[in-house]
């Protein structure tokens, strides 16, 4: 039976991997809500060591756009805290629940995930919010790293390295964050039976309007949106997120409108049906169910060819650099991309669910993890 450590305190986890390094070196499955326990390989370990009890916001200062809160701190309660001042994480990270049919998760665990939505190409990743944290490395040792102004992030970087380890190298703690005001308005541009969608997504990705969102949805994926100008257009719809003080969305969306009208009949969403169609977009909520799940990374101008040679339903964002592809072939899907890489999101896992790194990629992944885990006891074979 595996030791369960529920920790409170950061020195709760610190005595948590002391124990695991303590004699005979034992295993730790770090673990928040669980709501990302379907992403990665799972490995039997010795203990779990559980990081809901470690919650709380600690300090947000609205005016300074930055927050900071322990590792535990449910993901709705920082959400409530931002709504209330009108604010935003503005990388827009997708919510598991949708995936995994769990829980939207702790705000330790979307740093160590490194989620990010439809916003990453206009606001960054997730590791590009990260400020500062505090850990406690595989060593059993406590550090920190950053601050919680840009201002103090002095050093080794290592916020970048932290987010998206999936608590392979370290145990965070504390996490500070910058975060950014909700914009005033929100319109979404659709381009609806676009012959070359790609091109018309790259047009408007490229274009000088800051767009905050470029998705294409095959006619199968519009059919499932709940924003009925989408589900009954009776055609493919590429759409086109604008953001921003009113007057300026207003004049981008006309602009964008006549930029994109040669490849199609344009039409516009307002607000309301805007955040539902990109919420959908973000969380893929057009794959309910339990079906494999690949998320493709590739390079946006190869998207829809890649996307011809796959089999299965798909639907894109990221102005084609992202593929959310449905497909129960999963040996045939790694061959088949050019210069990018695979993650099985859902699904078996007869095949690795990361790509795997070129040979001088994983010696230096392996070189870090010594570094940090040199017992290799937190969250083995998660990567």
């Amino acid at each position: 039976m595996r030791e369960l450590i529920k920790a409170h305190t950061s020195d709760d986890v610190l005595d948590a991997v002391q124990w695991a390094l303590s004699d005979t070196p034992k295993t730790l499955e770090v673990t928040g809500l669980g709501s990302k326990q379907g992403l990665g390989t799972r490995s039997q370990t010795d203990g779990v060591l559980d990081l809901s009890g470690l919650s709380g916001i600690q300090l947000y200062e609205p005016e300074e756009l930055v927050m900071s809160a322990r590792a535990g701190t449910p993901v709705g309660e920082i959400q409530a805290a931002l709504d209330e001042a009108n604010q935003m994480m503005a990388f827009e990270p997708w919510a598991p629940q949708g995936l995994y049919g769990t829980n939207d998760g702790t705000i330790g665990g979307l740093f160590a995930a490194a989620q990010a939505g439809p916003r990453r190409p206009l606001a960054g990743a997730a590791r590009d919010h990260l400020l500062g944290f505090h850990a406690v490395s595989g060593r059993g040792e406590a550090f920190k790293s950053g601050g919680r102004v840009v201002k103090n992030v002095t050093g080794f970087d290592l916020s970048k390295l932290m987010a998206g380890s999936m608590g392979t190298l370290a145990v965070l703690t504390d996490v500070a964050f910058k975060v950014l005001p909700k914009a005033e308005k929100s319109r979404t541009i659709l381009l609806l039976g676009a012959v070359d969608f790609g091109q018309a997504m790259r047009t408007a990705q490229n274009s000088p309007y800051e767009v905050s969102g470029v998705a294409h949805l095959p006619f199968a994926i519009a059919q499932r949106s709940e924003v009925s100008y989408v589900s009954r257009a009776g055609t493919s719809v590429t759409a086109v997120r604008v953001e921003g003080p009113g007057p300026s969305v207003e004049a981008r969306c006309q602009a964008l409108k006549t930029l994109l009208s040669p490849f199609g009949a344009v039409e516009e969403l307002h607000t309301t049906n805007t955040e539902t169609l990109w919420r959908e977009i973000r969380d893929v909520h057009f794959f309910a169910g339990d079906q494999p799940l690949w998320r493709l990374s590739v390079p946006p101008t190869s998207g829809p060819d890649i996307a011809k040679s796959l089999s299965g339903e798909h639907f894109f964002d990221w102005a084609g650099g992202l593929i959310w592809l449905a497909s129960d072939t999963q040996q045939d899907v790694r061959q088949r991309l050019d210069g990018g890489h695979a993650t099985l999101m859902r699904g078996s896992q007869d095949v690795p669910v990361f790509q795997p790194p070129a040979d001088g990629v994983a010696a230096l992944m392996g070189r870090v993890k010594d570094a940090f885990d040199p017992h290799a006891i937190l969250n083995p074979n998660r990567l």
